[in-house]
């Protein structure tokens, strides 16, 4: 597919995916680069910093927790080429993970790039003119300056963990507003400590990462915590090896049944029939929804309920319009280097180092894999099979292998190379390896 000449490139946030952008688009040497980021500085995982009690700021709220490790060891978690300091620990704290994507950053001179404070309220693309126009918004104080300014293409790099999802089960939302219900409902992007459950009956509702840890961590100061999963799997296996015995787990919720009377306790009642009358506080770690509210065409073309992205080619490329491009979509990765490739396509198919399929092929390609209509959830959540084929076969495309076949494929180019065996093997082992190094 040809595309109009690109030398002036946008890319919205200056998170992981946003700086793996930045330093792909700038090592190519034929753009010119402006990444817009609506916080006061570098985050990662929108803001890598725990929020200040009462933060009502027009920056991302955070969803980091106070004492949060990474669930990947540092050689796979790292960008490929650029690994995380010697003395790092095997599984670091939030805190040592924002350093590293500081260092990222100076050491390749991508902060020059970064317009701090500025928010993209709206981007359209005007046909006319084969442009994306960007409508900002720079924060100075309690000042608001808004300008326009025009692009040849645009990456979008906003990440995915800012629009809590809330399940649909009966009786919660007429709880969740009422002031007068003794039961709190909040999102796992609220969650910073276990202090304020101390001698408190908990409900945690998921299955993720962050579920875990939540349980793990109320159950040092809760009375009781219950944790719902709807699936088993080795998580769960896991948790249930090391639980403390104020925790126990339940089937997946049914219904909410709400009392707003003094005195009286609202009630939870799971899919088994079992009902909860003792709850205090619910937390649910229910994962996030993608949304992109600046794209004006978001709801028509990219967005149905915020489960999946459609439109895409590789979940990478707008097929409608190449010049549009997604970075950091699949859940369930290793989110660095998978996002360091991902930003080498982009960056090589737009000055034409690499080749985009034409429209044809790329919907051909996605009906075959997904169906055009679908709009599932594990359409964009990889296996790890999944996303060491899906690695693999990016950097092959940046090194122009035309073939999905790419079993003769070979490079010896470190952030474009195959993914190394062993790499795939502490990446496959990292639950055994994190329980060696912290004991959970």
């Amino acid at each position: 597919m040809t595309l109009p000449a690109i030398s002036h490139v946008a890319i919205i946030g200056a998170g992981v995916g946003g700086l793996a952008a930045a330093k792909a688009f700038y090592d190519e040497k034929t753009y010119n680069i402006t990444v817009f980021e609506r916080n006061s500085r570098i985050p990662s995982n929108n803001v890598l910093e725990v929020d200040p009690p009462g933060n009502t700021n027009k920056q991302t709220h955070s969803a980091i927790y106070e004492d949060l490790h990474t669930n990947l060891p540092t050689p796979v978690m790292c960008f490929r080429g650029f690994p995380f300091p010697p003395d790092t620990p095997l599984f670091p704290h939030h805190d040592q993970v924002l350093s590293y994507i500081e260092q990222f950053s100076k050491s390749h001179h991508l902060e020059s790039m970064i317009k701090f404070n500025t928010n993209v309220v709206k981007a359209d693309y005007l046909q006319e003119k084969k442009v994306w126009q960007l409508s900002l918004s720079h924060e100075q104080g309690e000042e608001s300056q808004h300008y326009v300014q025009e692009f040849d293409a645009l990456v979008v790099a906003n990440g995915h963990y800012s629009v809590p999802w809330i399940p649909d089960i009966q009786g919660l939302t007429s709880l969740v507003p009422h002031q007068l219900s003794t039961l709190k409902v909040y999102h796992s992007q609220d969650y910073r400590t276990p202090i304020p459950f101390r001698d408190q009956n908990v409900l945690v509702v998921g299955g993720g990462a962050s579920a875990f840890d939540i349980v793990r961590q109320v159950s040092t100061t809760a009375k009781q915590v219950y944790h719902s999963i709807r699936t088993k799997n080795k998580l769960v296996a896991r948790a249930i090896e090391t639980q403390t015995s104020n925790c126990s787990h339940v089937p997946a919720l049914k219904q909410f049944i709400p009392s707003f009377q003094p005195g009286d306790q609202s009630v939870i009642e799971l899919e088994d029939g079992t009902l909860l009358k003792d709850i205090h506080v619910v937390v649910l770690a229910t994962g996030y929804l993608y949304s992109f509210p600046f794209l004006s065409f978001e709801k028509s073309v990219f967005i149905t309920d915020g489960q999946k992205v459609h439109g895409l080619y590789r979940h990478l490329f707008y097929r409608e319009n190449p010049t549009l491009a997604f970075i950091g979509l699949p859940i369930k990765v290793a989110p660095f280097p998978l996002c360091q490739v991902q930003s080498i396509v982009v960056a090589r198919c737009w000055n034409e180092r690499a080749e985009l399929p034409c429209k044809l092929h790329m919907e051909e390609e996605e009906a075959a894999k997904y169906g055009l209509e679908s709009n599932s959830r594990n359409d964009m959540t990889f296996s790890q099979e999944e996303e060491f084929d899906y690695v693999d076969q990016l950097s092959a495309w940046a090194e122009r292998q035309q073939s999905n076949d790419i079993s003769t494929w070979t490079s010896d180019t470190t952030n474009t190379e195959r993914l190394p065996q062993w790499w795939k093997d502490m990446r496959s082992a990292a639950l055994d390896i994190r329980r060696d190094a912290l004991g959970y």
